[in-house]
């Protein structure tokens, strides 16, 4: 009976065992048994994986901002070429420059009036007028400079006159939208004589002019208003005028000024041109009107 028990005993024991729930030991808990140990390989694999990974993620993550930086702090390469351009457009086609050559023949008639007489000389005349026009003028807006230099020539033949008139010497002008001022310099030789005569006998002499004119030029015409007075230099033959005795003097715009004076004035429409040029001297006037065909 002790026996049968004990045997019973033991076996309710065992059945409590099993149905017991596994309580780690101490051992066990400070390890947290295999698991927390496969964790860490495991870890540390998936962790050296992630690591790599985080290489990975590093590698195209530093790429990609250093690709989109670069692209954004670096200008683009279209842009920096039209910067450029457009920088060159100003700095160099800010201006444009033209040459124009002048080449101009003219014919017409040339008379001289005499102070003291009646009767006046004259004969058939003919000119021409060979150049240079430099103009360097803004591409927005119609304002520039211009220089012109020109070599000029003109003789009176007739029975009754002979004369020429020499000239060489450049401008310098200001264009603003259709009005043009200039001013410059010439050398001159200018000669009138008559067979028909003794009173027309003005000797050929050298001097130099100022020439001043303003002019006006639109797409269908150009008018021009000029003064150039003269002087001669020491030892030519021709004499000075006396303004206060001249009688054309007190019929011009302007007080006239110089040994001697010449004003012009004169019309073009296309390759046409017409100019009325007097000029005044000791003891006579010349008067010279010339049809022109002009670039």
């Amino acid at each position: 009976m002790f026996g049968f028990i004990t045997l019973l005993s033991f076996a309710h024991a065992e059945d409590i065992n099993i149905e017991t729930p596994d309580t780690p030991t101490t051992v066990e808990q400070s390890n947290n048994g295999q698991k927390k140990g496969n964790g860490k390989k495991g870890g540390n694999g998936q962790g050296k994986k992630g690591g790599n990974g985080k290489k990975g993620g590093n590698g195209p993550g530093k790429k990609s901002p250093q690709k989109g930086q670069g692209n954004g702090k670096k200008p683009n390469p279209g842009a920096q070429k039209g910067q450029g351009q457009g920088k060159g457009n100003v700095q160099w086609n800010k201006f444009k420059e033209e040459n124009n050559i002048i080449f101009r023949p003219e014919f017409g008639v040339s008379t001289l009036k005499l102070d003291t007489e009646e009767q006046s000389v004259g004969g058939a005349s003919f000119g021409l007028s060979i150049g240079n026009e430099k103009t360097k003028r803004m591409k927005g807006a119609d304002v520039g400079l211009y220089t012109r230099s020109r070599l000029y020539g003109s003789a009176a033949l007739g029975s009754e006159l002979n004369a020429y008139d020499f000239r060489v010497g450049s401008v310098m002008g200001v264009k603003v939208l259709h009005a043009e001022v200039e001013a410059g310099f010439d050398l001159l030789r200018h000669m009138a004589d008559s067979d028909q005569t003794d009173f027309v006998d003005f000797k050929a002499s050298n001097g130099f002019g100022v020439p001043v004119q303003a002019l006006f030029i639109s797409d269908l015409f150009k008018i021009k208003v000029g003064a150039e007075p003269r002087w001669y230099f020491n030892g030519q033959d021709r004499t000075g005028v006396d303004w206060s005795t001249h009688p054309s003097a007190d019929t011009l715009p302007v007080s006239p000024i110089g040994d001697e004076f010449a004003w012009t004035v004169g019309f073009r429409s296309g390759w046409f041109g017409l100019s009325y040029e007097q000029l005044m001297m000791n003891g006579g006037t010349q008067h010279t009107v010339l049809f022109g065909l002009q670039r």
